[in-house]
């Protein structure tokens, strides 16, 4: 750290530090990517970035590495994204993706922050967990996972097709509809971009299912995704 605050509270009588020191703990990151250009700028942002993420790297991926420390499902979506080309972390992307779809034996979309003994959902961040599975195995190939967790996948969209409003062909829900920090009012039933983030889950299902054989159920999608249009 670059600052320490040390608070020493009830004492009757000087403190003498016999020494003193930080533990740095972190996911053990192997570097796998590299990023370099002829603005010097733009490589000490690189470098910033992927050291902010490796301070975010636990046992799970999370918010930050001081204040919450929660896996919350949006966030791990986009550091999973860095992760995988800077790191090459994809046991921890699959961990992240597991726990999330767990959080469905709970609710009808995937819980915004697990494991969590808070029941919430954000909409947009249960359909980012849907596109980081696609994601993730269009990276790597790696289709023995995706069979593993298409079941969470499908029960996470049907759970999102029983939101849809019959009347305006929105999706519909009192969900904590939050989208980043906008000053949108998010306790809105109906707000355009839970649909967006729905329809692009839906275009991910649809490839992964195409890639798992699930031609049928693939199908599916695209149709749903297809009247919401």
């Amino acid at each position: 750290g670059r600052y320490v605050y040390v608070t020493l509270r009830n004492m009757t009588a000087p403190v003498r530090f016999q020494s003193f020191r930080l533990v740095e703990s972190t996911y053990p990151v192997v570097p796998a990517g590299s990023f370099h250009c002829s603005d010097p700028a733009m490589n000490r942002i690189y470098e910033i970035s992927q050291r902010t993420l490796k301070l975010c790297m636990e046992d799970t991926f999370t918010d930050c590495p001081l204040y919450e420390q929660t896996l919350w499902v949006g966030d791990a979506r986009s550091e999973s994204l860095f992760a995988m080309s800077s790191f090459g972390a994809y046991d921890l992307v699959r961990r992240c993706i597991r726990l999330a779809g767990q959080s469905l034996e709970r609710f009808p979309l995937v819980g915004c922050q697990v494991p969590s003994g808070w029941s919430s959902i954000i909409p947009i961040w249960s359909f980012m967990w849907g596109i980081s599975v696609q994601e993730y195995c269009y990276e790597t190939g790696d289709l023995a996972f995706g069979r593993e967790v298409w079941p969470m996948v499908c029960k996470n969209l049907e759970g999102a097709r029983s939101m849809i409003d019959p009347e305006t062909g929105l999706l519909r829900t009192l969900a904590w509809n939050l989208f980043d920090w906008s000053k949108t009012s998010t306790e809105r039933p109906i707000l355009l971009y839970n649909t967006f983030f729905l329809i692009a889950a839906l275009d991910a299902a649809a490839k992964l299912g195409d890639a798992l054989g699930e031609t049928e159920k693939a199908g599916h999608c695209r149709k749903v995704r297809n009247n919401l249009d």
